[in-house]
């Protein structure tokens, strides 16, 4: 877990190996390796609940005897986060690294537009809309996928936009066997499928055909059936 100045547990061993360089005993030293086990105000994710103290008990019947070591692995961390950071910011309160929640859209360079957005709206469902000077763009979701006309890209745009290049994974909670069912009406071919794959969140079952462009576009269900799966 990201800390400031580095991880976590980097921050935990150093508390832990500055209370043995100040002669605590080892029972302190556990309190300062764990002091964050069960959350504090600044962090919304804590390592252990609550009624975890059992879990606690074990490791620090783990690490008894173990201050020697410990103390060496906290200056090894110290002796790296310097090299890292020479000029020395241990205190100074540090930039929160940047955290990543979803995906807001993603850009696809087509041959035709037209051929490209009927193809989304007829096969997946997704809802044609058009914005900014005449932009044209497929919302699904949360999330919506823009239109690039090859040759007439948007800038800033990709390094290589060219059509065909782009490999996609796109969730549904409409079960794999009405999925073929759908593209068998609308005389989409599959490529493979339904096969078992591991997803962000999981397994999941995929269906995989191709768009106009030949895109790579992978029709994916959690088991349970939500649009995210359950995290394990």
């Amino acid at each position: 877990m990201s800390h400031p100045g580095g991880i976590r547990y980097e921050h935990l061993v150093g508390v832990a190996a500055l209370l043995a360089e100040w002669g605590a005993d080892e029972d302190l030293q556990a309190a300062g390796l764990c002091h964050v086990c069960y959350g504090t105000g600044g962090y919304g994710q804590a390592l252990l609940a609550l009624d975890g103290r059992a879990v606690l008990r074990a490791l620090r019947d783990f690490f008894a005897g173990a201050g020697e070591r410990l103390t060496a692995a906290a200056r090894q961390a110290r002796t790296a986060q310097h090299a890292a950071d020479p000029a020395g910011s241990h205190g100074e309160q540090q930039p929160v690294p940047v955290v990543i929640t979803g995906l807001d859209h993603l850009v696809l360079t087509v041959a035709d537009l037209d051929q490209a957005s009927g193809f989304y709206q007829r096969v997946l469902g997704m809802r044609p809309v058009t914005f900014g000077a005449g932009r044209r763009a497929l919302e699904f979701g949360t999330s919506k996928i823009n239109l690039h006309r090859a040759g007439q890209e948007i800038a800033p745009r990709a390094a290589r936009p060219v059509p065909g290049s782009a490999d996609l994974c796109l969730l549904t909670t409409t079960p794999p066997g009405q999925v073929l069912v759908h593209l068998s009406a609308q005389h989409v071919p599959v490529e493979e499928g339904p096969v078992a794959r591991t997803g962000a969140r999981g397994m999941i079952t995929s269906i995989y055909v191709r768009d106009p462009d030949g895109n790579l576009i992978e029709i994916a269900s959690y088991p349970d059936g939500t649009p995210g799966g359950q995290v394990g």
